[in-house]
């Protein structure tokens, strides 16, 4: 993650992933990246990945930009994409 000294904005860098749970039958999963910023009494989601299909190891490679100051801690969930109404949990960090 890359912060700018007084600006208004950050930039997260989401590279990859490695050893991840399987969430589907065949053994792999369809992996994602839910982002939120922990204030004191709730989270909000700012960031949500691209699905990265059949796989443990899933490189997103991705750069997303959030405006405003960052003043909380960021929550990243990973989800595994189902076909049904909800996806499964996979793991966390802070």
């Amino acid at each position: 993650m890359a912060v700018t000294a007084g600006s208004k904005e950050f930039k997260a860098f989401l590279i990859r992933g490695y050893g991840l749970k399987s969430g589907d039958m065949g053994g792999t999963s369809d992996p994602y990246v839910r982002v939120y910023k922990i204030h004191p009494k709730k989270e909000s989601k700012i960031y949500k990945s691209k699905v990265i299909n059949s796989t443990l190891q899933p490189l997103w490679d991705e750069t997303f930009v959030f405006k405003g100051e960052l003043t909380e801690e960021l929550k990243f969930e990973v989800w595994d994409k189902d076909v049904g109404p909800t996806d499964d949990f996979l793991g966390q960090a802070i």
